[in-house]
């Protein structure tokens, strides 16, 4: 029972963030600020569950020890965000895109060592599969397979590391919040530490933010109902799962993502993409079958 719900909860929420990846993108197409888009989502997300918090969970306790680790997923949520953006400001998207994206490789060594998580060899070897899947999607060529360690010392690599670290940090507090609490209550006190976390920024770019909220009102309100709904069903599928499975698992929203970018976007699709994409669903079936 807990496997089929995990699973039908992490599909629902991969859904639901390709939804979210399809409206930013275009928002993006459309002259949209990536910083400030995301910002405005942030915001928004507080807002609209502000109002759902009072109405349904205002008499969910909440204990300091659940705050300290809000504030550590708010924190890191906002500090993936600018890592990130740094990484692919100053780098080569094919060289830090992958770097970005090593947070199941993290989370293993994590679960292992940390948490004592007990996992099957076919589970591991299909979180490892999906590593190998996420890290090869955007290579173009074999020749260049290596060339994203190749660059690790470059200061794009190392934004790129530590978007990664960070995001390994924040799903483990998601983690260890998750068995005492809603996970929707959970998400909603971490998106308002991210935003106090942003506030500075914010205040800089006030004149932007507005010119931007004027201009894409309706897919900042979508995309922060999305968000917030997305990892509200991954901290209900950490509660009952593995850090090191759920989060491998996550990651089948690439797949998803893949889709929508060449159908929908007519992004190239060449072999190294199909490889990785078997990879990542081979992976995927082989965490399903272990759970």
């Amino acid at each position: 029972m807990s496997a089929a719900l995990i699973l039908s909860l992490l599909l629902a929420s991969s859904i639901i963030h390709t939804f979210f990846y399809f409206d930013w993108k275009r928002a993006i197409k459309a002259g949209a600020d990536p910083n400030i888009f995301f910002w405005l989502s942030g915001i928004f997300s507080v807002l609209i569950s502000t109002i759902i918090y009072f109405i349904f969970f205002s008499e969910e306790k909440i204990s300091s020890y659940i705050l300290i680790l809000a504030f550590i997923t708010g924190a890191g949520f906002a500090l993936q965000a600018f890592f990130t953006s740094k990484a692919f400001v100053k780098g080569d998207f094919s060289l830090v895109y992958p770097l970005t994206r090593l947070t199941p490789l993290f989370t293993l060594f994590i679960g292992l060592i940390f948490l004592k998580e007990v996992l099957t060899i076919t589970s591991i070897l299909g979180i490892l599969l999906i590593v190998i899947g996420i890290y090869t999607i955007h290579i173009k060529d074999i020749k260049n397979i290596f060339a994203p360690l190749l660059h690790i010392r470059e200061m794009p690599s190392i934004f790129a590391l530590l978007a990664a670290f960070v995001a390994t940090f924040y799903s483990l507090s998601t983690k260890l919040a998750s068995a005492s609490i809603n996970p929707f209550v959970f998400v909603y006190f971490s998106y308002i530490f991210m935003v106090i976390c942003w506030l500075p920024l914010l205040l800089l770019r006030k004149n932007s933010i507005l010119s931007q909220l004027k201009k894409f009102p309706k897919p900042i309100l979508r995309i922060c109902l999305l968000d917030v709904a997305s990892y509200s069903l991954v901290t209900a599928a950490l509660a009952l799962g593995t850090l090191s499975e759920v989060i491998a698992l996550r990651q089948m929203g690439i797949l998803f993502s893949s889709f929508v970018g060449i159908y929908i976007f007519r992004e190239s699709y060449g072999k190294f993409r199909i490889a990785s994409s078997i990879f990542i669903f081979i992976g995927l079936v082989l965490i399903a079958l272990s759970l």
